[in-house]
């Protein structure tokens, strides 16, 4: 028995040695391991290939990883992933760590990565939903660097979602929070793409050469020239098209080596449309072919959009009529799936942002409710008050239940008005319209009543977007839409079939008719003064009309001949009304 209690006393101490002698290497390798993490955190965007390698050696040694290590690895993986242009797994991983991190702090983190991941893949809704939940944390967070992340995301998605007013606020917010290293260039770089975008960034302004220095100093290659980018699209706005290829051509190495799709596909398509200037077509389309290649990743963004269209310019140049067409193709198609993705987000910011109109108003009605319980246990110990006070309460319950039922209708109204009535030119949407005619058309079927259907494009509106910007392009299909509605009779029914695409269909109305009120229409538009708009140009737009005598009574037929017709206008020399026969 002795014996026994001896091999157990010299087992006991033979494990205790052990761990004396393994705690020590253990702690030491979670340090390393902390230090390690640190300096790849430090280096994300600075410089990309040492961060991998960082990331891969760890994952290399996982079993010396205590979980909140694990966890910081998996949210620098995440961010790996993203900007390598993978965003579904990055989202995976920043969503695991939301889920399995204790540290309050990876998970704000963690949260406005998710939100800023969404966002890119297109989820703009759930985006706008965890940047809205992460800013309502940003009060509690002591930490500057999390609080600069915070604001970092916010005018990235807000940038990235097109309500660049907004991203300009929170870029403007980062800057108060006394950014360094490489926060102060994000900052100034994403306070230099909101202007950019809002049309408001001159070429001489200093914070460009500001923006240019502090990334430079920092080593953010990518902020440095995304800079340029704007710096390059600028030269070129002024037609100083040199300078911009000689800015371009001096760094496209290191942005090639960045390997940052969002990065290098504008960087391909600026070379491209330069040198497309200085009629150097094979460059042209190799820089343009290359700016497609990188956009892949991406989905339809605006350099894909504008390459197919260099593309095929390139492709008529060269006579090469079958390159041309498929270009044309892929170009449309491109244009389609841009444009839808500017709706989709616009559509999400007005849902998420009345998601949380109508949130708060919730709370609202809580906090009433908690008053109300309160002043209950109050007026219970008065009987004689009791009753009165129960009376005065219960009115108020109805009253503000009546309110917010009155308000939640305003917002259905709203809601419903969004979805029928154009929100540019007030007039029916696509879908409206379509509803509206098909009635109308019905009726017209039944009673035997003639009607015409007048089809319409502004000519050449694409040049007056990129020649004076796209509020300007808004400004001229209002005004072209009030031009029309002083020519509609009560019965028509106007709408936007999309982009700078109008139709009417007009109930009662014979060919001679309608070609005379389009006539009208034409002349309106042709003679709009646009100096209000702050620049000088004209207006005007091509006609197509046909009636249900010659198309029938199915709207997709009359559509198709008026388009038809509207096409005959336009080749015929644009700006005439011309009459499906």
């Amino acid at each position: 028995m002795k014996q026994n209690n001896n091999k157990y006393y010299l087992k006991y101490w033979i494990v205790f040695i052990s761990m004396l002698l393994i705690s020590p290497v253990w702690a030491d390798s979670l340090e390393e391991n902390n230090q390690i993490l640190k300096q790849a955190d430090a280096i994300r965007s600075s410089d990309p290939q040492k961060f991998r390698d960082l990331l891969n050696g760890l994952s290399l040694r996982t079993e010396t990883l205590s979980q909140e290590q694990k966890n910081y690895l998996n949210y620098l993986r995440g961010y790996e992933r993203a900007f390598a242009g993978d965003m579904d797994t990055a989202l995976i991983l920043f969503k695991k760590v939301l889920e399995e991190s204790a540290s309050s702090l990876l998970r704000f983190r963690a949260g406005a990565s998710i939100a800023n991941t969404a966002a890119v893949t297109r989820h703009f809704t759930e985006g706008l939903t965890h940047l809205e939940q992460t800013l309502d944390l940003l009060p509690e967070i002591q930490n500057s660097e999390a609080r600069q992340q915070g604001l970092q995301v916010a005018s990235i998605l807000y940038n990235q979602m097109g309500q660049y007013e907004l991203g300009l606020q929170y870029a403007n917010r980062l800057l108060s929070e006394a950014p360094e290293g490489r926060n102060l260039c994000i900052a100034k770089m994403l306070k230099l793409e909101a202007q950019f975008q809002l049309k408001t960034l001159e070429q001489n302004n200093k914070d460009i050469q500001s923006g240019l220095d502090t990334c430079k100093t920092h080593r953010e290659t990518v902020g440095t020239n995304l800079i340029r980018t704007y710096r390059a699209s600028l030269f070129m706005d002024k037609g100083q098209h040199q300078a911009a290829l000689e800015l371009l051509n001096q760094h496209i190495t290191e942005v090639t080596a960045a390997k940052y799709p969002r990065l290098t596909s504008e960087f391909f398509y600026l070379l491209a449309k330069a040198h497309w200037t200085d009629d150097r077509f094979e460059l042209a389309d190799r820089y343009a072919a290359r700016a497609v290649k990188e956009s892949e990743s991406l989905g339809h963004t605006l350099p894909i959009v504008k390459s197919y269209e260099l593309l095929y310019q390139i492709a008529m140049k060269q006579n090469d009529l079958v390159s041309a067409l498929d270009y044309h193709k892929k170009h449309a198609v491109a244009d389609k799936a841009y444009i839808n993705d500017i709706t989709a987000k616009q559509l999400a910011y007005q849902l998420v942002s009345h998601q949380s109109i109508e949130m708060k108003r919730r709370v609202e009605l809580l906090d009433k409710q908690n008053e109300v319980l309160k002043l209950e246990k109050k007026l219970s110990n008065k009987a004689a008050e009791n009753n009165r006070l129960l009376i005065i309460l219960l009115v108020a319950i109805i009253g503000f239940i009546a309110l917010w039922a009155y308000k939640t209708k305003l917002t259905q109204v709203r809601l419903r008005r969004l979805a029928e009535y154009d929100s540019l030119t007030g007039i029916c949407s696509r879908h409206h319209f379509t509803q509206r005619s098909q009635s109308t058309i019905e009726y017209c079927y039944s009673t035997e009543q003639e009607m015409a259907f007048i089809l319409f494009d502004l000519d050449k509106f694409k040049v007056i977007n990129d020649s004076f910007g796209h509020p300007t392009g808004d400004w001229a299909l209002k005004n072209a839409v009030k031009a029309c509605q002083t020519h509609t009779r009560k019965n028509d029914i106007l709408g936007r079939l999309g982009g700078e695409e109008f139709a009417i269909l007009l109930p009662g109305c014979d060919v001679e008719t309608a070609e005379k009120l389009a006539e009208e229409h034409r002349r309106t538009i042709e003679v709009i003064d646009t100096t209000d708009s702050g620049h000088n140009f004209t207006i005007t737009a091509s006609f197509g009309i046909t009636t249900a005598s010659r198309s029938g009574y199915e709207l997709k037929d009359l559509i198709a001949d008026a388009d038809e017709a509207m096409y005959k206008s336009k080749r015929d020399g644009r700006n005439r009304v011309t009459v499906f026969s």
